[in-house]
C-alpha cells in the first residue's frame, strides 16, 4: 500500500492488525496507526488512538507528545483534555497523574474558557499529597483568580488560606493574608477579618494597615477594650504626631 501511494488502505491494515496483536506488539501498531492518521490530517482518528496508548502508557512522552501535537493541528482541545483525565483515571502513579489532571486543568482554563472545570482541577491537585509544592502553590494562584471570576467569595477565602502557607517569602504570606482579610470584611465576616489582620499584627507589630482595619472593624463592631488597645498600637508604632495625640484621647 505505501509503495502504490494508498496511505488509507495502508492505515486501514494496521488497524485490523492492531485486533490482532498483543502487548508491545499492540502498542506500537496503534502507535503507527495513530502518527499515520495525523499525517492524513484526520487527526480526531488520530487522537482517539493515542489516547488509548496513553492511558495504557500514561508516563510515555512521546505517546504524549503526538497526541498534543494532533490534538493542536485539528484544534480539538477539549478530547485532549477529556484524554489526559482519562489517562489521569487509569494511573498508578500519583506523581504521573497529578501532572496530566494539572495539563488538563489549564487547558480548561485557557484553551476551553471552562472555569468550573478547571477548578475542580486545580482543586484535586491542590488536595493531592503527591503533587509537588510549587505545582501546589502554581494551583493556589490559579484558584484564587478562578474564584474571583465566578463569583465564589468564600471558597476563594478558603484557597487563600492554603496558599498564604504555600507562598515561601514572607513577604508573600502577608500579602496573601491580608487579601484574605479584606475579602472577609467584604463579605461580612468581621470576626475572620479581625483574626486575619491579628495574625498580620503579631508578625509585625508597626503593620499600619492591619493595624488601621483593626481600629475601623472594632469601631464598627462597638468592640471598646480590644479597640483600646489597639488605638494605643498605632500611636506607639512610629505615626504622625498628630494621629498619636489623636489615637491616646480616643483610647481614654
Amino acid at each position: 500500500y505505501d509503495g502504490m501511494g494508498r496511505q488509507a488502505d495502508a492505515v486501514r491494515a494496521i488497524g485490523k492488525a492492531v485486533a490482532f496483536a498483543e502487548g508491545p506488539e499492540r502498542a506500537k501498531l496503534r502507535f503507527e496507526a495513530g502518527r499515520r492518521l495525523s499525517a492524513l490530517g484526520r487527526q480526531e482518528e488520530a487522537i482517539r488512538e493515542f489516547a488509548v496508548l496513553l492511558k495504557d502508557q500514561p508516563g510515555d512522552l512521546e505517546v504524549r507528545r503526538n497526541l498534543f501535537s494532533a490534538a493542536k493541528a485539528g484544534g480539538h482541545n477539549d478530547l485532549l483534555a477529556q484524554a489526559l483525565m482519562e489517562a489521569a483515571g487509569s494511573c498508578e502513579d500519583e506523581v504521573v497523574g497529578i501532572h496530566l489532571v494539572t495539563e488538563s486543568a489549564y487547558l480548561y482554563r485557557d484553551k476551553l474558557k471552562d472555569a468550573e472545570k478547571a477548578i475542580l482541577l486545580f482543586t484535586q491537585v491542590l488536595q493531592s499529597e503527591a503533587a509537588d509544592p510549587r505545582v501546589k502553590l502554581n494551583s493556589a494562584h490559579m484558584l484564587v483568580d478562578l474564584l474571583a471570576e465566578v463569583g465564589r467569595p468564600k471558597d476563594r477565602l478558603e484557597v487563600l488560606d492554603r496558599l498564604a502557607v504555600l507562598e515561601p517569602a514572607e513577604s508573600l504570606r502577608l500579602a496573601v493574608i491580608g487579601t484574605a482579610a479584606r475579602l472577609a470584611e467584604e463579605i461580612g465576616l468581621s470576626d475572620v477579618a479581625i483574626a486575619k489582620w491579628t495574625e498580620r499584627l503579631a508578625r509585625n507589630p508597626r503593620d499600619m494597615e492591619a493595624l488601621d482595619s483593626l481600629v475601623d472593624l472594632y469601631e464598627a463592631s462597638e468592640r471598646w477594650e480590644p479597640l483600646a488597645g489597639v488605638l494605643a498600637a498605632r500611636a506607639a508604632a512610629g505615626v504622625r504626631r498628630e494621629q498619636r495625640r489623636s489615637d491616646l484621647v480616643r483610647r481614654a
